[in-house]
């Protein structure tokens, strides 16, 4: 059993990691129409949020399942992080995004959206003149 400061610092992290953002996600998406801009920050930390703890979560139970019971104050620590991640004045989601993330993503995402586009395009047109020329072929009955 590691070394820990809280009582059930499990449930701590529950509350700060998925209940807290659970009702400031669903506050965002019934707000969305109101002020556009205030929302899109925040749909951009809740989703970025979210795509990091659903990653964390995995790599967590993955690989580093062993680290809960052997390194002193874990549980605290990963606590520490959630807190910074959701917390309003830091909002450490979106920092993460806008000053690591986002560039390095438009480049990928510009490519990887240019390849699938022509791909699907290639893909349509055949299907589509195949499918048009088997149809033109079709004996008609009268």
């Amino acid at each position: 059993m590691a070394i820990g400061i809280l009582p059930y610092p499990s449930l701590f992290v529950f509350a700060v990691s998925v209940v807290y953002p659970m009702y400031c996600s669903l506050q965002v998406l019934l707000k969305s129409g109101e002020d556009s801009k205030t929302t899109t920050g925040h749909l951009v930390q809740w989703t970025f949020y979210w795509v990091i703890h659903t990653a964390f979560t995995w790599i967590e139970s993955t690989f580093l399942f062993f680290l809960v019971d052997f390194f002193p104050l874990y549980i605290e620590i990963k606590l520490l992080a959630y807190a910074w991640l959701v917390c309003p004045q830091f909002f450490g989601a979106a920092f993460l995004w806008d000053g690591i993330v986002k560039k390095p993503y438009s480049l990928i995402d510009k490519q990887l959206v240019d390849f699938i586009t022509t791909n699907l395009k290639a893909y349509i047109d055949k299907t589509v003149n195949k499918d048009k020329a088997a149809f033109e072929q079709t004996p008609k009955t009268k």
